[in-house]
């Protein structure tokens, strides 16, 4: 199993997030930018990323359902914290790309 994970460092609070991590025949890729401007950002990216980490170990990846509900999920446990981010997550399975996205960012 390949997993890595990394805190992406600003001059000041580092409030991203990105983890890739193989499940299976799977490469599950997730960027979570924490809101800037107010507090919480880091802490909500952390949670976020968690969550949805946690999920992708029991979801059916390669089905366009799964990261609707796996963002749906996250996004409403970081709504009962503080703080606020934006996700965009994906999984390479076989020779497709699924994913989902929640927040102020777009998958195109």
């Amino acid at each position: 199993m390949v997993h890595v994970a990394h805190v992406v460092v600003a001059s000041h609070e580092g409030q991203d997030r990105v983890e890739a991590m193989r499940l299976g025949d799977a490469t599950v890729m997730v960027v979570v930018d924490g809101s800037g401007g107010m507090s919480g950002g880091a802490q909500a990216a952390e949670h976020a990323l968690r969550e949805i980490m946690k999920a992708a170990r029991r979801k059916t990846l390669s089905e366009q359902a799964s990261w609707t509900s796996m963002l749906a999920d996250a996004d409403s446990e970081v709504a009962r914290r503080t703080g606020q981010c934006a996700v965009v997550a994906a999984a390479l399975v076989a020779d497709r790309i699924v994913g989902a996205s929640v927040g102020d960012c777009g998958v195109r």
